[in-house]
């Protein structure tokens, strides 16, 4: 989702019939000072902005070499420490003056250059900097063995992990969560692997670096409270053709989520309670005191009532609760049946983690996903495995958020339709469809297209109150 702010000399220049297109690329060093402009020079180009793809923007263009300076070499301005920020300029007719559009701040990919006695060209594929993280272009960390503690706060874990990358540019969004245990890497894991790994720990985020070239880790977008940004009368006019994608290779409304297998350091195999508001039990073990992250399993004797404690080996009335922090609702616990809680000393508390294997199941039951079991009749199952999700919580995060992709993301509308070039993916829009003649409010997903040529291919999903439950609430 853009931080661009539109204005009504956007809107004009949408509406313009004609329209005079300009381009200019910067050509940034490593500190993203600029050290030289291109304008006019422009021959042909594509970009891309894909909101599930780890390089999430593109672009490649072929532009003409008046000034030979700009040829590849290590004493020439283009070169693989330089980066460039490729704009698109409009005439706002109204004012005349040129409005220019940021398209990303990129590296260089590949890039090949012919010379003859008429043609100087030079053709450029490039990436943003998510490859200065993930072993295209750079990323891979110093050390033999790499180890993240667990208990450690997650926002200053990945602020750590930027000023190490040498990224002073970033926006982290603080998840206010710690790490559930111990991360351990090997030599030649990149940022980007741990970094992964650290997010996907809570389902819901996402990882990505913006226009400006500013790395970002947030929530996805909710957009629940958010309007449109543009409407179907701006969108429709600009539409060249519609089509609607149901892909029915990877759908599944059913999602079973198998975490780790826990191992406890402590076991009792009784435990009592007068009502499943207070449990007591001893351990199999002579303790004297609650250790920081170890494990206990208890076989309980009741179903829990709301916000209930455990008290081992007579060391005091602990609350139990979920990975939010949260005591656990009534009917969380089954009686005769073996748990594991880990003690958390700074909080003074026991995390539920489950049984001895995490594990999670959703099913997709919204009568408006046209994927769902209420509206298909029947289940489609997938089973998945993620050894990094130690509790039955994360575990059903995780059962929710994938069910949710493989249903609300298999419905989908591609628009092929003049260029809007502010426009970014998560970001919400109303339309008309040609085809049904409903109007309704849509995710964009991914743009894909051409200054060039001033078309742009459009994927986006129908929004709907599922998904603010889901992406929000995880």
């Amino acid at each position: 989702m853009s931080n661009y702010i539109i204005k009504q000399q956007d809107i004009d220049i949408l509406r313009q019939s004609n329209k005079q297109i300009f381009s200019k690329i910067e050509l940034l060093n490593h500190n993203f000072k600029i050290i030289d402009s291109i304008e006019g020079n422009l021959i042909s180009d594509s970009f891309s902005i894909d909101s599930n793809s780890t390089i999430r923007r593109t672009y490649n263009c072929e532009i003409y070499l008046s000034d030979k300076s700009l040829v590849v070499g290590a004493n020439k301005k283009i070169w693989i420490d330089k980066f460039i920020r490729p704009y698109i300029g409009i005439i706002h007719q109204r004012s005349n003056e040129i409005v220019w559009y940021l398209m990303g701040t990129f590296t260089f990919n590949d890039n090949t250059y012919s010379f003859d006695s008429t043609s100087r060209n030079l053709s450029m594929k490039c990436d943003d900097l998510m490859c200065t993280l993930n072993g295209d272009r750079g990323g891979g960390m110093e050390g033999l063995n790499i180890k993240i503690d667990a208990n450690a706060y997650i926002r200053d874990v990945l602020v750590s992990l930027m000023k190490d990358a040498g990224m002073a540019k970033y926006r982290i969004e603080d998840i206010g969560k710690t790490i559930p245990h111990d991360l351990k890497y090997e030599t030649g894991t990149t940022y980007y692997q741990i970094l992964k790994d650290i997010v996907e720990l809570y389902a819901g985020y996402q990882m990505y670096f913006d226009v400006e070239g500013v790395f970002v880790i947030e929530k996805i977008p909710t957009l629940k409270s958010d309007g449109v940004i543009l409407d179907e009368n701006i969108i429709n006019p600009l539409i060249i053709s519609e089509q609607t994608n149901n892909s029915f290779n990877n759908v599944y409304n059913v999602t079973q989520v198998w975490g780790s297998t826990i191992d406890t350091d402590y076991y009792s195999q009784s435990s009592s309670s007068i009502d499943g508001t207070a449990y007591t039990a001893i351990v199999d073990k002579v303790i004297d005191q609650l250790d920081n992250f170890k494990k206990y399993s208890v076989k309980i004797c009741i179903t829990n009532k709301d916000n209930p404690t455990i008290n081992l080996n007579n060391l005091g009335a602990k609350k139990i609760v979920n990975d939010n922090g949260e005591g656990i609702p009534k009917g969380r616990l089954f009686p005769n049946t073996d748990y594991v809680f880990k003690y958390r000393k700074a909080t003074d508390d026991f995390l539920l983690l489950g049984q001895y294997q995490a594990y999670g199941e959703f099913k997709q039951t919204a009568s408006d996903c046209i994927f769902s079991t209420t509206n298909l009749k029947y289940e489609i199952k997938q089973v998945l495995s993620f050894d990094n999700l130690e509790s039955d919580d994360l575990c059903q995060q995780r059962a929710e958020y994938e069910t949710w992709l493989s249903t609300r993301m298999q419905d989908s509308t591609a628009l092929n339709m003049v260029c809007i070039p502010f426009l970014d993916v998560n970001s919400k829009i109303s339309y008309t469809s040609f085809i049904t003649e409903m109007t309704g409010d849509y995710i964009i997903k991914s743009i894909s297209g051409s200054n060039s040529d001033f078309t742009m291919n459009l994927t986006m999903i129908t929004f709907s109150e599922l998904y603010p439950d889901i992406v929000g609430n995880t």
